[in-house]
């Protein structure tokens, strides 16, 4: 933990923001009431301790980091499905309203939630469950508003700012990674299940935190491990031991939640990206994981309960259906709507981010929100951004699960993907603090 003492984050801070998580994943055993309270009393205490260090819109992006372990419990400490209203939602609301209200250029990406919201109402009129399609479609608007938020934050960021929101997106995940341990213990050693923890198949442990997707929990590790050791690769500051201990520290956590995509995700990309390096350090790292592999590989079987470890879990049937659905409706889709999808085809949602949105939104609302995407590879992350790289493991794995969307965690890296970007380069003071910026167009 010391690494973050040096960075501008205390350990009274972290240790705050490790008890609010665990108040969050143990709130059965807490006061409904206090639980609420304790939410508010957080992002009050955050918001006004820090008024002096950063501006009201690095707080709440900085809060971002902070909330996405909790992101799937409402203001309320009720599920995500009884009320779509989170502390990470309403953060990034307000910081979406703040900018809103102030000067910014009418750009491709301010349009873009207002055209998914316009061409959503289609949803509506085939639904007789007007919640149903409303929470997908919140979702989906929620997460292209943070595109926005990124472009408007990238005029007015420094290297101050990108060092500390960096550092707390680390910290957020070791947090997390504490919590996943902590939850297995109180399984192990107590036999009491805290969070989304299930048993599947033949015997599987499964845990996330209170993430209610254990694939989403296994990703969010992944992006840490690959964020962290790009920055040991291309960066001075971090030094082996503490390297090993984090990389080490979020492995572990990943094996716990034992779900195949992260780590699948991250084993794939890291190996691109030393060969893409190429230097003495990097062989070195590629040559100890091809040593390691196997070992790890067995170790998820193991955990696997006698299942497959290639097995697809029935992945290419629901794609298949997709695609079905998709050949039927190609340019509207079948609509939004996860109990509309299910009424029509009595499975869950594709496990594919292609084929999902193909289905549900057609050929018009896909080109929509991939639209995204493609003017931020273009305009933002080939410009060497230290993003691209967990943007890919994340992506890699949406090839593999369901409503990526909504994991929270791919909203705060798109920020910080588009404020990281080299491309808008600005001036700054000798502290670091912002002094002139250059104009950015779609």
């Amino acid at each position: 933990m010391r690494i973050f003492l040096q960075n501008r984050i205390n350990l009274l801070e972290m240790i705050t923001i490790l008890l609010y998580n665990l108040m969050f994943l143990f709130q059965g055993y807490f006061n409904k009431i206090l639980v609420i309270s304790g939410g508010m009393l957080f992002f009050l205490f955050f918001i006004l301790s820090k008024r002096k260090k950063y501006s009201i819109t690095e707080r709440l992006t900085i809060l971002l980091c902070i909330y996405i372990p909790t992101s799937f419990t409402s203001v309320l400490a009720t599920s995500y499905g009884s009320l779509p209203l989170t502390w990470f939602n309403l953060t990034l609301i307000m910081l979406y309203v703040l900018i809103l209200f102030r000067k910014f250029k009418k750009s491709f990406y301010f349009f873009s939630p207002f055209v998914m919201i316009f061409y959503g109402l289609y949803s509506f009129l085939i639904n007789e469950d007007l919640m149903d399609p409303f929470k997908q479609l919140m979702t989906i608007v929620l997460f292209l508003i943070s595109f926005f938020v990124g472009e408007y934050l990238r005029k007015f960021s420094n290297k101050r700012f990108l060092e500390i929101i960096n550092q707390y997106y680390i910290l957020s995940i070791i947090l997390y990674c504490i919590s996943i341990i902590i939850q297995a213990f109180m399984y192990n050693r107590f036999g009491i299940r805290v969070g989304y923890f299930d048993i599947i198949g033949n015997n599987r442990i499964v845990m996330a935190g209170l993430m209610n997707d254990y694939s989403f929990g296994s990703l969010f590790i992944a992006t840490g491990m690959i964020v962290y050791l790009i920055e040991y690769m291309e960066e001075k500051k971090i030094s082996t031991y503490k390297f090993l201990f984090i990389e080490i520290l979020m492995f572990f956590s990943i094996l716990k939640v034992n779900s195949r995509t992260g780590l699948f995700a991250f084993l794939i990309i890291s190996l691109f990206y030393f060969i893409y390096k190429r230097n003495f350090k990097s062989i070195l790292i590629l040559l100890c994981l091809f040593i390691t592999i196997p070992f790890i590989l067995n170790i998820v079987a193991k955990q696997r309960g006698g299942q497959a470890l290639l097995s697809t879990s029935g992945r290419i049937n629901l794609n298949k259906i997709a695609i079905e659905n998709f050949a039927n409706n190609i340019l509207l889709g079948v609509g939004l709507g996860v109990g509309r999808w299910r009424m029509l085809n009595g499975v869950v949602l594709p496990h594919n981010l292609i084929t999902q949105y193909l289905a549900q939104l057609g050929l018009i609302g896909s080109l929509i929100f991939h639209s995204n995407f493609v003017v931020l590879f273009i305009k933002y992350i080939r410009y060497k951004s230290l993003y691209l790289w967990p943007i890919i493991v994340t992506l890699i794995g949406a090839m593999a699960i369901p409503d990526i969307v909504s994991s929270r965690f791919l909203s705060v890296l798109v920020i910080l993907a588009i404020i990281s970007s080299k491309k808008f380069k600005v001036k700054y003071t000798k502290d670091g603090r912002y002094e002139k910026s250059r104009k950015i167009n779609v």
